[in-house]
Order: structure tokens, then C-alpha cells, then sequence
């Protein structure tokens, strides 16, 4: 743990041996979650860093491209097995799941990001497709933007996205940079 200084001021001690920290999530209230990249499992800690029990693993997940968490719900992204988005209660109980790997314009290719907008949109990026597509809960699409083209104005194998208001940031692996993409309604 760092604060804003970059100074360091504590550590969160690995739940079990062999943990393996990969990408995580943190809840409004402070509390976060980590996948371990060994055995994919989910784990949670509360706002202070105490761990609190884990969920899921290989069996379940197969792979994991993106944790997201949002309004007491865990949004998880895997680019192998269907449903590509999968929504938990914080408490790891799964709760809905939507989308398919395959081909064509309503299927995933590599799902690689995902985050969950104010609103309750869930974005996820999938890098093989150069977009981002949002969805509600239900999984009705919402929106989308993104195409592989033009190297100065498209989307070039995007990772990861976030945003603030109607600003998208999105981090872009095969341009090695990040966009800044404006939200229109």
C-alpha cells in the first residue's frame, strides 16, 4: 500500500500460499477484489485489506480478462466458456451472464476489459474486434464503438477501459497508446 507520495505504507499480507495477484476491483465502500492468477480464484478483502474468503476457481472461470465491481455486484470477463460476462453478489453467488465467443457482429472474439458505468452499463472490450460494446444487466446491447481501419483515428487491439463522465479512456495494446473517447447520447 502507497499513498499519494508514492511512499510506502503497509502491505496486504497473500490470503494462502501461492497466491498470485492479478487484476482487481475495488468497491465503493473500499473493500476489493483479486483474481489469483494460479487458480482463478476471486478474492475478497475488506476496505482495510483483512481477507475475507475467496470464490470461484479453474474449473469455473477457465480464464479471466476482467474484474469489475460496481453497486454490490462483482462483473467478471473470461474469453473462454459462455457467458463471456458474468455478474456475482459480493458474496460470490452468481446472479446473470450473457454473451458468446464465436463469429460475427453479436459475439465476442477477446473479451479483454470490462468496467461497469454509473449508469449501469457494462463496457467490455474485445481486443480481436478492435471495440468496446456496452450492455445492460439483461445483456441488451447499449452501445459500441470501435473498428480495426484507420491507425490515426480507430481502435488497434484495445486492453482495458475506464472513464469519468463522458470521457473513455481506453488502452490500446497494438498502437501502444492510450484514446480518450468523448460519449455521445
Amino acid at each position: 500500500i502507497f499513498n499519494m507520495r508514492g511512499e510506502k505504507s503497509g502491505i496486504i499480507a497473500p490470503p494462502y500460499e501461492g497466491f498470485a495477484p492479478g487484476k482487481m476491483a475495488v468497491a465503493e465502500d473500499g473493500s476489493f477484489f483479486v483474481v489469483d492468477r494460479n487458480s482463478l480464484k476471486i478474492s475478497a478483502f475488506d476496505k482495510d485489506g483483512k481477507y475475507k474468503y475467496n470464490f470461484g476457481d479453474r474449473n469455473l472461470f477457465k480464464s479471466i480478462s476482467g474484474i469489475a465491481a460496481k453497486d454490490g455486484r462483482i462483473y467478471i470477463s473470461v474469453m473462454s466458456n459462455n457467458p463471456v460476462v458474468r455478474v456475482f453478489d459480493t458474496k460470490g453467488n452468481y446472479l446473470t451472464g450473457f454473451g458468446q465467443i464465436g463469429e460475427g457482429e453479436h459475439y465476442f472474439s477477446m473479451p479483454s476489459g470490462i468496467k461497469v458505468d454509473d449508469k449501469g452499463n457494462i463496457w467490455v472490450v474485445d481486443a480481436f474486434k478492435h471495440r468496446v460494446m456496452g450492455f445492460d444487466i439483461e445483456g441488451k446491447k447499449q452501445g459500441e464503438f470501435g473498428i480495426f481501419g484507420d491507425p490515426k483515428k480507430d481502435l488497434y487491439y484495445p486492453l482495458g477501459i475506464d472513464f469519468r463522465g463522458d470521457t473513455f479512456y481506453v488502452i490500446e495494446k497494438g498502437r501502444g497508446r492510450i484514446s480518450l473517447l468523448k460519449r455521445v447520447d
